[in-house]
């Protein structure tokens, strides 16, 4: 009995485009070749990376030329290409893995069938319809997602960004415009297509349970499922091996296969197990599991997974908040404070996302200290690299499904194929150990909420979702939908919040007084770098800020309002430099908020953590993986323990810890009130214990500035002879302070192909230090940070592409550049 084989149909095929409906009509379906000439195209890919290899569309992404490409929204398109079979099978099944959206799927001129959802893959019988040992001709025409969506919309519906037509589609919202994106519509086969030939039967998944019984004993039960296409039952042997280094584990069970579905069961004990932790409380370990059916002692069909052995509570209520209600996880009885980001898809053509981008935009996160991200409902069901690559490096994924900011259908039709499509996701991620909540959608209760709906019993986020997680999925929490909580949605007493009250409120970021149970979104919108802003604003709009800034900026007016409040923007470097450094002190004001709130609030997850395109918008890390200022200050405002300073009154303050550790700390903080110039004024040392996994107010200090632009207050926290953490807090607003100039002093500590080890020094007070590399694409372990007088930082420069010479530049707000060559 023959094993299932699979047989890729990736590659480059052939493509068309026509009017709505014109494609049949000049027998693009057909199998003879179309009189017009084709463009080639990649499987998996998407039409606009298609039409600029071609030459047939210019850049969407540089200036206003996204407009030139609108026309691509309203035509159809249609895919074709050649294929053979050599041998027949039983059952023959043509598999789309991501469909994006209206596809009619031909197959030798006939008619196979039509999908509509890009979230969950298209599956086909051709078993009596491919032509085996000759030639086949598979066509897929993915029609116009202007006037699909048109012809599904029903009544016109509130929505926050895009237009109303989305919510009546399965498409990835934010093709149809945001607040931080021009309306592109990607249109393409953008997963994998597959020819299954089975003769027996398959192995459709195997969803593994654990539960950890103790430090040294946990269980894994495992629920297979099994297709049989034999019109006899059969007996059968189901066997797994699942290693994680030296831990081992196996079994095997005979079962009775009958015709069709299958379901079975098998649970065993794993000794001595390594658990999955998220990387800031423990180690991430994962477990490879191979599974194989055997029939008359012949494998038939084999199947590969991963999982951890982890149990992840989301803890709502505790005496720990003042109400009682909180929103914080335990992951293996270990409470976890989130730090992290919002993940939008990396780019708007998420076929052009490659796993070198995936993997180096997790390391980004992680060496930011982040141990969450969230994948945000309006974009798509990530690839099987980015959870991967999450279980591996520890980073836990609050997972929204993909409904956002929208007032969505009800009827039995739609709830039916959100049902399906939900089915799919659930069974696809749940083996996934960072995976740890399931959201049921961004923003629409809000929304309902603000325009008086009823939003505590949408019959897809009360009914349709939870049941599907509840029966296939209970290994980990639902949520209705993001934010959600109480009598009103985005309520900071009970729930998950949105705090918008900085960015959209212009409300005083020193002032912040959330109380939040969990801040899953909170930001501030800066621009890139001008080096970044380059690549996609023609020279001659680049300064001041022209329609083509506009047309990638879609919050201008509050940028600017904030930029003016950290200096006068009389450049485009300085622009640049005033948006940045209000976008980077207001998200550290806000993360030191949080984590002084620890466990009343449970984690800070920042809008956002990548651009999706070339924007000037929220995201700390810019679509040329370029790190704004604001990466760096939240990479140091999320570190394992930090120091924060708590303005009481104008002169009074609170003095705080927040330690992430497992394990107290004790030490002592130096508490100074200093000017720019070095002297000390004031001093005082506080010897310190802060528990274990926890924030503590360790004190207060009097501080009267004598010139509160020249003065400051200067906390450093001391374990063991080393610096752990140091904060400032300045008297005035920072675009108003009096710091006189001084020289840098850069040192080459160490070179070799990989990177270097610099120091930098400084005599006077060095505001904003801040370093970049020519010659090389270089990244850099710290930047943007201010050195106390006579002080100085050693800094790791890692080079992340080219070769040959290559040169630092380190500058300050108040020091000329010093160079020194990295050689």
């Amino acid at each position: 009995m023959s094993k299932r084989s699979i047989l890729p149909l990736d590659g480059i095929w052939n493509l068309y485009h026509t009017d709505p409906g014109r494609g049949e009509e000049i027998g693009l379906h057909l199998e003879r070749e179309p009189a017009i000439r084709p463009i080639p195209a990649e499987v998996p890919g998407e039409v606009h990376l298609d039409l600029k290899r071609a030459g047939i569309i210019p850049d969407p992404y540089y200036g206003q030329n996204a407009k030139l490409c609108y026309w691509i929204h309203g035509r159809d398109w249609w895919y074709r290409r050649r294929f053979e079979v050599d041998r027949p099978a039983r059952r023959i099944l043509l598999e789309f893995k991501g469909l994006d959206t209206f596809a009619t799927v031909y197959l030798n001129g006939e008619r196979i069938g039509e999908h509509e959802d890009m979230h969950f893959p298209a599956v086909f019988d051709v078993t009596d319809r491919v032509r085996i040992g000759g030639e086949n001709v598979l066509a897929v025409k993915l029609g116009s997602p202007e006037f699909e969506s048109k012809k599904r919309a029903g009544k016109p519906v509130p929505v926050w960004n895009g237009t109303y037509e989305r919510v009546y589609t399965r498409k990835a919202e934010m093709g149809y415009g945001w607040d931080w994106a021009m309306p592109i519509m990607p249109v393409g086969i953008y997963r994998s297509v597959l020819l299954h030939l089975v003769d027996s039967a398959v192995i459709e998944d195997v969803f593994v349970k654990p539960r950890v019984l103790s430090e040294d004993e946990a269980e894994i039960e495992l629920e297979v499922t099994v297709k049989s296409y034999l019109e006899e039952p059969r007996e059968a042997v189901f066997r797994f091996e699942a290693e994680c280094g030296e831990s081992v584990v196996s079994g095997e069970k005979a079962v009775r296969i009958e015709p069709g579905d299958n379901r079975f069961e098998l649970s065993c004990c794993v000794e001595n197990p390594k658990l999955w932790f998220p990387w800031t409380v423990g180690e991430p370990h994962v477990y490879r599991m191979r599974s194989e059916l055997l029939m008359d002692g012949e494998v038939v069909d084999e199947h590969h997974t991963s999982f951890g052995i982890r149990e992840v509570e989301l803890v709502k209520y505790s005496r720990e908040s003042p109400n009682g209600k909180v929103f914080y996880f335990a992951v293996n009885g270990v409470r976890v404070w989130a730090k992290g980001a919002n993940w939008v898809v990396p780019d708007l053509f998420y076929p052009a996302v490659d796993e070198g981008r995936y993997r180096r935009l997790i390391e980004m996160a992680r060496e930011a200290n982040m141990n969450m991200l969230r994948v945000w409902g309006g974009g798509i069901i990530e690839s099987e690299e980015f959870y991967r690559l999450c279980d591996e490096m520890g980073i836990m994924v609050w997972q929204d499904f993909p409904f956002a900011c929208g007032i969505y259908p009800e009827d039995e039709g739609y709830l039916e194929l959100v049902r399906r499509e939900a089915e799919h996701i659930v069974k696809r991620l749940r083996n996934h150990p960072c995976l740890v909540l399931w959201c049921g959608n961004n923003e629409n209760e809000t929304l309902a909420h603000s325009v008086g709906l009823e939003y505590r019993d949408h019959k897809i986020f009360y009914h349709v979702l939870p049941e599907v997680c509840r029966r296939l999925d209970p290994t980990r929490p639902y949520h209705p939908g993001s934010p959600s909580g109480g009598e009103e949605p985005n309520s900071p007493d009970e729930g998950d919040r949105h705090s918008w009250d900085v960015w959209f409120g212009l409300r005083d970021y020193r002032k912040i007084d959330d109380m939040a149970r969990f801040a899953s979104e909170f930001g501030c919108q800066a621009p890139p770098c001008p080096e970044s802003l380059k690549r996609f604003i023609p020279p001659d709009k680049l300064w001041p800020i022209s329609e083509d800034w506009l047309y990638h900026m879609m919050q201008a007016e509050r940028m600017i309002y904030w930029s003016s409040e950290f200096g006068a923007p009389g450049s485009l470097e300085e622009f640049v430099r005033s948006a940045q450094l209000a976008q980077a002190t207001i998200l550290k004001h806000y993360i030191e908020h949080y984590r002084r709130l620890k466990f009343v609030n449970g984690g800070a997850l920042i809008w956002d953590l990548v651009a999706p395109c070339p924007n000037i918008s929220w995201s700390l890390i810019d679509y040329y993986l370029r790190p704004k200022m604001a990466y760096y200050e939240v990479k140091r405002a999320f570190e394992e323990v930090i120091v924060s300073i708590k303005p009481e009154t104008e002169e009074w303050f609170s003095l705080w810890i927040s330690n992430d550790r497992l394990t107290p700390i004790r030490g002592e903080l130096l508490v100074q009130l200093r000017d720019f110039r070095g002297r000390v004024k004031l001093e005082e040392r506080l010897e310190i214990e802060v528990p274990e996994n926890s924030s503590a107010k360790v004190g207060e200090v009097n501080a009267n500035p004598e010139d509160p632009a020249s003065d400051f207050l200067y906390v450093r926290l001391i374990c063991d002879g080393k610096t752990i953490s140091e904060n400032r807090h300045f008297f005035v607003m920072v675009k108003h302070l009096n710091i006189p100039p001084t020289k840098l002093s850069v040192r080459l500590l160490s070179c070799s192909e990989e990177g270097a080890d610099v120091e930098i020094s400084s005599d006077g007070y060095a505001r904003l230090v801040q370093l970049e590399v020519i010659g090389r694409e270089a990244s850099f372990s710290d930047n943007f940070f201010d050195i106390i007088n006579g002080g100085g930082r050693t800094v790791r420069v890692r080079f992340e592409g080219g070769e040959g010479a290559a040169e630092l530049i380190a500058s300050a707000q108040n020091a000329e550049p010093v160079r020194i060559k990295l050689s």
